[in-house]
């Protein structure tokens, strides 16, 4: 049966191992192949399709870090997913998705982020992501709607995974973005409440020019490719259903790459 361990790693680092016995399932050499990746993007995307990876015989670790890992070095990971605009020069870099950013919030406000007479619109916001400057503010995507005394922007977050538990909650609405938002969209848990824009910053597989030649590599990176198209097909339903729903609404003033 396939088992599970959490264990700290490196501080403030955590590993999840998925592992398949027998060891001779797994790609590569015996040890399992570490990916490095941030928290966000491990909690809402990649540990729920891990299932997926086990019945592809893949051996994975994933490292969940929000600094940047070295990569190569002994006891580090062998490949990483990084956000941003990329490309990262001394790395073999390939790209796994473009990104685009949108308003996500519970069903029941699903239609309420422009703001109504005598009432504020809460935005949420990922302090984070626009620190790094890898994302857009609300202030970006609003452009000339906004309002300051017509939105309540003062519940910061410094974690996009929980600036979207808090929109699943019906606190507000969140700048979802890409992988980060389909689970949750399509199991209900949260509707498109505004139209989805394009942003510069995208999705990257990085790794070592020597582990882009192993087998390992090209299991991970197909397994990879193959989520994302799946993320993609999800998120094309619901746009596809957002804009039959709301095509006639209100247009916005939208920031685009």
């Amino acid at each position: 049966m396939p088992s599970l361990w959490a264990y700290p790693s490196r501080p403030p680092s955590t590993q999840l191992q998925f592992e398949l016995a027998p060891a001779s399932t797994r790609l590569g050499q015996a040890e399992a192949t570490v990916l490095s990746l941030p928290s966000s993007l491990a909690m809402k995307w990649l540990v729920p399709a891990m299932a997926r990876a086990q019945e592809r015989g893949l051996a994975i670790t994933l490292d969940i870090d929000d600094r940047l890992a070295a990569l190569g070095q002994t006891g580090m990971p062998h490949a990483a997913i990084r956000f941003g605009t990329g490309p990262y020069p001394g790395l073999h870099t390939a790209l796994l998705s473009k990104c685009h950013v949108m308003p996500v919030t519970h069903a029941r406000l699903a239609s309420s982020l422009r703001p109504k007479a005598g009432k504020k619109t809460v935005l949420l916001r990922d302090i984070t992501a626009e620190q790094d400057g890898t994302s857009v503010t609300w202030l970006d995507y609003l452009g000339d709607d906004f309002d300051a005394t017509r939105f309540d922007m003062s519940m910061t977050f410094g974690r996009s995974d929980l600036v979207l538990q808090a929109a699943i909650a019906g606190v507000g609405h969140a700048l979802g973005r890409t992988l980060l938002v389909e689970n949750d969209l399509d199991a209900g848990l949260v509707s498109l409440s505004a139209p989805m824009v394009a942003i510069r910053s995208r999705y990257w597989l990085v790794t070592t020019a020597d582990f882009a030649a192993t087998k390992a590599y090209a299991g991970l990176a197909r397994w990879l490719h193959t989520e994302v198209r799946r993320s993609k097909a999800t998120l094309d339903a619901q746009r596809a259903a957002f804009s039959t729903l709301y095509m006639s609404g209100p247009v916005w003033k939208l920031v685009n790459d």
